[in-house]
C-alpha cells in the first residue's frame, strides 16, 4: 500500500508518531508547550519529517530532541491522514519498544507514563487531559489485544465446543472471542451464541459476532461489537453506521480484508480493526496457497487500522506478525488444537 489516502490533498505534512512503551507496558504522553498549535494537549512525541528523513530517522531524531531517549527497537504501526484547522497531515505512528536514556523534557513540556483501562466505561479514563484530536482513536487502538480466537464450533459440535470454551476460560485468559460460523446451521448458530454469551459475561472475556450472521444479529438484537466481512464491506461502503459517542468509548468494530485496497478503504470508515490474510494455506480455504509473510508485510503498509494476521496462525507467530507491523494474529486451529 503506497498511501493510505488516494484523495489529492494540498501541502499535507507528514509527521512520524512515537509510540514508547516502557519495561512495565506503559506509554508515554507528552504536554504541547507554550507557543505551538493546541498548547496544553497532551500527544504522542513526534514531529515531522525533514527533507530526505525516512520515519524511523524522524523518530530518532524528535525522541533525542525532546525527551533525550534514543529508540533502538520500533515497528510501524498505523497511518493516518488528519485534518486540523491549520494544516491536513499524514500521522506515521510507530511502536517503539526499547530505547536508551531517561526521558525528560528537553522543551519544558511535561509528559508521563500512562496505560489504557479496556474495561472501563470511558476507555480514556485515567488519562491526562485534553488530549490532541488525532490521538484519541490510536488511544482506544491500544487497548486492542494481541490475539483474537475465532468460534470453532462447526468441527466439534456446539456442546462439545462450549465445554471447551469453559475449560479453556477457566486455564487461561481469552483476550477476546469472534463467533463465526459460516456452516453451521441456524439453530446451532442460536445455541452457540446463547452458551457463548453466557460464558463470556461469566468469565468477562469480549464476544464479538461476524456480520454474515444476520437472522441472528436481528432476532437477538444483538449489540456486540460487529465483525463485518469484506463482502459487507464493499456493500456498506459509506452507509457504515456511525458509532455514538458512548459506544465509540469502548466497543470495537472490525472488518476482513483481502487486498491493500480494501484496507485503505478503512480509513474512511468508522473501525477499530482489520483482519489481512490468509496468510498461510488454511483447511477452511482448501486449495488457495497463502499469501506469505514477505506479501502480507507489504499489503499491511500504510494501513489506518490495526491488521490482525489471519490463515493458519498460531500463537507462535505472533512476533513475526508484530515485526511485520501488525497488530497481532487472528487465530482458530491454532489456538483450539494447540
Amino acid at each position: 500500500m503506497t498511501d493510505v489516502m488516494s484523495k489529492t490533498m494540498i501541502n499535507i505534512k507528514d509527521v512520524a508518531v512515537a509510540i514508547v512503551f516502557n519495561q512495565q507496558g506503559q506509554f508515554l504522553l507528552g504536554q504541547r508547550p507554550e507557543g505551538k498549535p493546541y498548547a496544553g494537549y497532551w500527544e504522542f512525541p513526534g514531529g515531522k519529517l525533514e527533507a530526505g528523513e525516512s520515519v524511523w530517522q524522524a523518530l530518532c531524531r524528535e525522541l533525542d530532541e525532546e525527551l533525550g531517549i534514543q529508540p533502538q527497537t520500533g515497528t510501524p504501526w498505523v497511518t493516518r491522514v488528519y485534518t486540523y484547522p491549520h494544516a491536513t497531515v499524514r500521522l506515521h505512528f510507530w511502536r517503539v519498544t526499547a530505547f536508551a536514556g531517561e526521558p525528560r523534557g528537553r522543551e519544558g513540556q511535561a509528559f508521563t507514563w500512562t496505560c489504557m483501562q479496556p474495561t472501563a466505561v470511558d476507555a480514556f479514563a485515567g488519562l491526562p487531559q485534553p488530549l490532541l484530536p488525532a490521538s484519541l482513536p490510536v488511544l482506544r487502538w491500544l487497548a486492542l489485544p494481541r490475539y483474537v480466537v475465532l468460534s470453532h464450533a462447526a468441527a466439534w459440535g456446539v456442546q462439545p465446543f462450549l465445554q471447551a470454551c469453559e475449560a479453556r476460560f477457566q486455564q487461561t485468559a481469552c483476550p477476546w472471542l469472534l463467533l463465526r460460523e459460516p456452516a453451521l446451521a441456524e439453530a446451532d448458530l442460536f445455541e452457540l451464541y446463547d452458551g457463548l454469551r453466557a460464558l463470556c459475561e461469566a468469565y468477562q472475556v469480549p464476544l464479538s459476532v461476524s456480520s454474515r450472521h444476520v437472522n441472528l444479529l436481528a432476532t437477538r438484537q444483538v449489540n456486540s461489537p460487529l465483525h463485518y466481512t469484506a463482502r459487507d464491506v464493499a456493500a456498506l461502503g459509506a452507509e457504515l453506521t456511525p458509532r455514538t459517542d458512548a459506544d465509540a468509548m469502548c466497543i470495537w468494530r472490525g472488518a476482513s480484508c483481502h487486498t491493500a485496497a480494501e484496507l485503505a478503504q478503512l480509513a474512511d470508515w468508522d473501525v477499530d480493526y482489520a483482519f489481512l490474510g490468509n496468510v498461510q494455506a488454511t483447511a477452511s480455504h482448501p486449495g488457495q496457497t497463502g499469501m506469505g509473510w514477505a506479501t502480507w508485510q507489504t499489503e499491511v503498509t500504510g494501513c489506518p487500522v490495526p491488521t490482525y494476521a489471519i490463515g493458519g496462525m498460531t500463537l507462535g507467530d505472533l512476533p513475526q506478525a508484530l515485526a511485520a507491523g501488525g497488530q497481532g494474529v487472528a487465530l482458530q486451529r491454532g489456538y483450539w488444537e494447540a
